[in-house]
């Protein structure tokens, strides 16, 4: 799904037989998995190649559970790269028991190492990279309005962040996303993110701030960046009205000024709730109220009538 405005010019208290047995297996796995990770950080292998070349000796599913063994699986999630993630990868779909479960341990570890490492060379557009990549464009709507400043400045920052497209929804987006980033590929991962978010999954909003983003500005983008009869069901305008701040107050006057009467419509009771909701600070709390005001002389009866209406709920 690309970004569309970039055109120029989303029971009681005793257990039964089966609930001890429960009981019994949920304990013994603890201490299983306590075990195999106090093995891991005391056991250590010399190097990634000897610990990948130890492993290599012996058949798929087939790895015995030793000192030696554990120690070079941990020696691969603690040191490795992508290649030894693959290594990983490929020893927990063959091996079982002990060894599996340490397997599952090191991947966790290197898949959050790399991962750390690929948040960390990501760099978020600077304002001087958006506003040159603004610079000869003229950004539409998709009913061919021009946008306004702050809707182009978060559209162009949202567009330069994702590479301007977003990715496919699925139903593993998480790990989707994680394996994308501990690979290295940031870009897909965050279309991933973005993907999520768009279709409800606002846990995602959450790693944008781990690369570097301003969640906010990704958010006015990609809600921007809908068609106007879309906009107003969107996951991201909900989580605006309730968290937006200067930068949203500001999108929002733009489409009170400018966009369709809906649009105009829908802008000014989103602002009237984001003033009533307290958590603007006072100089954006008057911008907003001052748009409001403005919209007194709309052109459009409706929207006169609305903005004067909101005006004296407000005054109540």
């Amino acid at each position: 799904m690309g970004l569309n405005p970039i055109a120029t010019v989303g029971h009681g208290d005793r257990n039964t037989p089966g609930d001890i047995g429960n009981a019994a297996v949920s304990d013994e796995t603890m201490l299983f998995t306590f075990a195999i990770t106090a093995l891991l950080g005391t056991a250590s292998a010399a190097t990634v190649e000897e610990a990948a070349s130890l492993l290599s000796r012996y058949p798929q599913g087939a790895i015995p559970f030793s000192e030696q063994t554990l120690a070079a699986v941990a020696t691969l999630g603690a040191e490795g790269g992508e290649c030894e993630l693959a290594i990983l990868t490929d020893m927990a779909a063959h091996e079982v028991g002990p060894i599996r479960e340490a397997v599952r341990t090191a991947t966790d570890d290197l898949l959050s190492r790399l991962r750390l490492a690929a948040r960390t060379r990501y760099r978020a557009p600077s304002d001087r990279q958006v506003a040159a990549w603004l610079n000869d464009k003229q950004l539409v709507a998709d009913d061919g309005r021009r946008l306004g400043r702050y809707e182009q400045l978060a559209m162009a920052y949202t567009s330069l962040a994702l590479d301007h497209t977003i990715g496919v929804h699925t139903g593993n987006w998480k790990a989707v996303a994680e394996r994308l980033e501990a690979e290295g590929h940031t870009t897909l991962a965050l279309q991933q993110y973005a993907a999520a978010v768009m279709a409800g999954e606002l846990d995602a909003i959450d790693e944008f701030a781990g690369f570097g983003l301003n969640a906010e500005r990704v958010m006015l983008g990609l809600f921007v960046s809908l068609p106007a009869d879309l906009q107003q069901s969107s996951p991201a305008y909900a989580w605006l009205r309730l968290n937006g701040t200067f930068e949203t107050v500001s999108v929002f006057s733009d489409q009170a000024g400018r966009g369709t009467a809906f649009q105009r419509a829908m802008a000014l009771d989103s602002l009237s709730e984001m003033i009533r909701g307290g958590h603007l600070n006072r100089a954006t709390a008057a911008k907003a109220l001052y748009r409001i005001e403005r919209s007194t002389r709309d052109p459009h009866h409706a929207i006169r009538t609305l903005a004067l209406t909101t005006l004296v709920e407000m005054g109540d």
